[in-house]
């Protein structure tokens, strides 16, 4: 009779189990007389119950978490909205991949940067030609945008006094084929306020300007006058004295003109007029096409 009784009380244990598994998920406590045998009771009779325990102990559902909320997939910056099909999501923000005709306003390079509409062009300020610093400002023939700033990266064959400097270097200017720093030019003799321009005799330079050193003002007379006549192997401009003749290295600087009373630019060697000469269009190594002419600097025609 006890071992029908014990079977009895198994199976409904075991549906019991079921029961809170089945259930809400909460389930009571274990009633110790199922924690534990009672006394007297023998081990082969208390293990049933020790299995209904464990089985008790695990038949409580797992709550599952609540998802957490997410940004929608495509959104942009602060405001989470979505950018149109003709932008991306750049620098926190929905940019342009296109420029109207008008331009304006902020653009999408093709180098994944943010740059700037100008027309119908996206640029970048810091490097574009065409618009170097600002729309519609290009560098001239033989200079490149550096930092947003027109320079020659290489002095060869450039006007004396030509912006030069790489990037992340000082703007400096070109003479005699390197690039120097302009303060230098500010009380050298020999070459003040400019490459080769050296003060007439008697003269001193003082912040990149030959004076008189008696009164610290430029003089009423020019190097023309006898007296303070340049040297036989310069000519005279104003108040400065220029090297007559064109070093390999003098690309830029002045000198005399084949026209008495000109002047022109040293450009390999020989003195040539950038206004006019079409080997030599506005700067040392500017050639003109074939048919075009130079005209103020300009190479015009077909």
């Amino acid at each position: 009779m006890k071992k029908w009784l014990l079977a009895g009380g198994l199976l409904a244990a075991v549906a019991l189990a079921v029961s809170w598994g089945l259930g809400s998920g909460s389930a009571p406590s274990v009633p110790e007389a199922a924690a534990a045998p009672e006394a007297g009771v023998d081990d082969a009779r208390a293990a049933p119950l020790g299995a209904v325990a464990v089985v008790l102990s695990h038949a409580r559902a797992t709550p599952t978490p609540a998802p957490r909320p997410s940004q929608a997939e495509g959104a942009c910056g602060p405001s989470g909205e979505p950018c149109g099909d003709d932008s991306v999501c750049l620098d926190g923000g929905c940019v342009s991949t296109a420029c109207g005709a008008d331009g304006g306003g902020r653009c999408a390079l093709s180098d994944g940067r943010v740059g700037t509409c100008c027309g119908a062009r996206c640029v970048d300020f810091s490097t574009d030609r065409e618009s170097c610093g600002k729309c519609g400002s290009p560098c001239q023939a033989g200079l490149d945008c550096v930092a947003g700033q027109c320079r020659a990266q290489s002095c060869a064959g450039q006007m004396a006094g030509t912006p030069c400097g790489e990037s992340g270097q000082p703007r400096g200017a070109c003479c005699r084929g390197a690039c120097v720093t302009p303060s230098s030019w500010a009380d050298d003799t020999a070459n003040c306020g400019g490459c080769a321009h050296a003060c007439a005799p008697g003269l001193t330079c003082q912040q990149g300007a030959c004076v008189d050193p008696a009164t610290g003002a430029p003089p009423g007379w020019t190097c023309l006058d006898p007296r303070h006549a340049c040297p036989a192997d310069m000519f005279c401009v104003v108040d400065g004295c220029f090297p007559r003749t064109c070093g390999d290295d003098g690309d830029g600087l002045l000198c005399p003109g084949a026209v008495r009373g000109t002047v022109g630019h040293c450009c390999g060697g020989r003195c040539a007029d950038l206004f006019s000469d079409p080997e030599a269009c506005g700067a040392c190594g500017v050639r003109c096409a074939g048919g075009q002419s130079c005209q103020a600097g300009a190479c015009v025609g077909p």
